[in-house]
């Protein structure tokens, strides 16, 4: 007796995250979608020149797919249609910066992640220097919920309003528990303007707060990669 199992197809809005070669003529790609959240799909022949994959099949514009899903997981491209740029062309490199991050946060089976990461693209759009960009991924993150608030310590809930913190393994932290790389109360409020977008585009930021919050930013991208 034969077995006739038909695959359900799926149409929707999308990002692509990554494409992997596959074979000679061919592409893996993660896509995270409007509706189902991170999806891996082959992209069969999207490597020949004259495949209608090929030039639609670019990072940071929209786009409109359609897919079968898969027996065992991967699933197949069927068609895609290329729509606006997410962003203008001089942020690019940190435009990708946050669809590799995306990457990292948003898994196959959890259907979340699409409008964080559109939030995150127009809040680059707004301010695309390191605090930009710092602002972005920060976003993200706490979407993510990885990220508590900057006015308490994530230990023991302690007020910071009055209190010095540190840094330390990824979280905020007051003194009584634990040492680690201070952070002022300035680039705590920067922080926390940031998430809300109030007046975040004309603040100015010296260059030891800049790598600070790119230092806690890499170490909860850290604890993201090894959970």
């Amino acid at each position: 007796m034969i077995s006739c199992v038909t695959l359900a197809e799926h149409q929707g809005s999308g990002y692509l995250l990554r494409s992997i070669p596959y074979s000679e003529s061919s592409l893996i790609v993660h896509v995270l979608t409007a509706e189902h959240g991170k999806v891996v799909l082959m992209a069969r022949g999207a490597r020949r020149a004259k495949s209608p994959f090929r030039p639609a099949l670019a990072p940071l514009f929209e786009l409109d797919l359609r897919w079968r899903s898969g027996r065992t997981g991967m699933g197949t491209l069927i068609d895609v249609q290329r729509g606006r740029l997410l962003i203008p062309e001089s942020c690019h490199i940190e435009g990708l910066e946050l669809l590799a991050l995306a990457g990292i946060l948003y898994h196959e089976g959890l259907s979340h992640g699409y409008e964080s990461l559109g939030q995150t693209m127009y809040r680059l759009q707004q301010r695309s220097d390191r605090a930009g960009l710092c602002a972005a991924k920060w976003l993200m993150l706490k979407d993510a919920g990885w990220l508590g608030d900057m006015s308490h310590c994530w230990q023991c809930g302690a007020d910071g309003s009055t209190l010095a913190m540190v840094w330390h393994q990824g979280h905020l932290l007051c003194r009584s528990c634990g040492s680690g790389v201070p952070v002022s109360p300035g680039l705590r409020k920067v922080i926390d303007l940031a998430q809300s977008g109030e007046n975040f585009i004309n603040i100015r930021m010296n260059d030891l707060d800049i790598s600070c919050w790119e230092l806690m930013i890499r170490d909860v991208v850290r604890s993201c990669q090894t959970k």
